[in-house]
């Protein structure tokens, strides 16, 4: 018997822009033959409950929790009658990306999708549970920023097979993997893009004023770069165009996106405290508020509790 996959789907209630996502998530569990799970994190009206009043306060809260369950259901029944088996669930915690993101690590769920905001700022400092996601979900995690079917577009994967930007060894192979998957379901175009390292003159300024050793490296990375991607992609299912790219990563996955016409962006993160977010930035939240394009995060196979303590570590 074939093991069932779950799209957990995290909405916020009486939120007009997720519930509009509910097609493309209908669609998308479709083209995958995947069971949905519509869930909701609300926010405690307090912390334990207060004096003579928290009665009230409790009962207040469980109305608002069947509310919301109300709501899922409604929802829930439209996916139901296209054949899609869904469930619902609605959970009360003060910080939703830790809710969302403990739910995921559930057996069964293969992939969480969210709503995405249009712009991130101070994100270092201010919790966005779609980019506290991205640093904490231990699955792949779509990010959707409209309604717009995918169609006459493309998938593109951000890969770098030479680990040349700090990346896990088997992590290109889960983007590609992925990337792959949601290509042939939804019909798509599989590109790939690699961004090469720094140009050399770049590293070495000794080298600059040496034209034939600056173009010998280049050449050298670029045909090094080109065997790399070649070995990475040599057993991809579905037919793949090859970009390579001596932009620095978030450049050239933005260019490359945009060149190329993608609907989705599949691209690996790497979880970094909030310390070295804030001074070195992050690849994929600048390709998050870059592009246009969803984007789905893959990340190296680690469980949550390790993620955690990782991050921990690196604070």
């Amino acid at each position: 018997m074939k093991e069932s996959k779950t799209i957990l789907f995290a909405l916020r209630v009486a939120e007009k822009e997720d519930a509009e996502l509910l097609p493309k998530v209908a669609a998308l569990a479709k083209a995958l033959d995947a069971n949905v799970e519509l869930y909701a994190v609300l926010l405690p009206l307090l912390y334990g409950s207060v004096g003579v009043y928290g009665e009230l306060i409790d009962e207040t809260q469980r109305t608002l929790k069947h509310q919301a369950r109300t709501e899922l259901e409604t929802h829930a029944s439209t996916l139901r009658l296209a054949g899609i088996m869904t469930s619902v669930s609605v959970s009360v915690d003060g910080r939703a990306h830790e809710a969302i993101a403990r739910r995921a690590e559930a057996p069964d769920v293969d992939l969480v999708v969210v709503g995405c905001r249009a712009r991130h700022r101070l994100h270092g400092l201010l919790l966005y549970t779609d980019w506290e996601l991205v640093r904490l979900c231990p699955k792949p995690l779509l990010l959707i920023k409209d309604a717009a079917p995918w169609q006459d577009g493309s998938v593109l994967a951000a890969i770098d097979p030479g680990h040349e930007f700090d990346k896990p060894a088997d992590l290109d192979e889960r983007i590609l993997r992925r990337a792959s998957q949601m290509a042939a379901a939804l019909g798509e175009p599989l590109h790939v893009v690699h961004a090469i390292a720094v140009p050399p003159e770049a590293l070495i300024p000794e080298i600059a004023p040496y034209p034939a050793v600056v173009a010998e490296m280049r050449a050298a990375a670029i045909a090094r770069a080109e065997s790399n991607v070649d070995t990475l992609v040599k057993n991809t299912a579905v037919i793949v165009e090859r970009h390579l790219s001596t932009d620095l990563p978030a450049a050239a996955i933005t260019r490359v996106a945009v060149a190329c016409g993608a609907n989705l962006v599949v691209m690996g993160a790497m979880s970094r405290s909030m310390l070295r977010r804030w001074l070195l930035g992050d690849t994929a939240l600048k390709v998050l508020d870059a592009l246009h394009a969803d984007v789905m995060i893959v990340k190296p196979d680690i469980s949550l509790r390790t993620r955690a303590s990782l991050e921990a570590t690196a604070a």
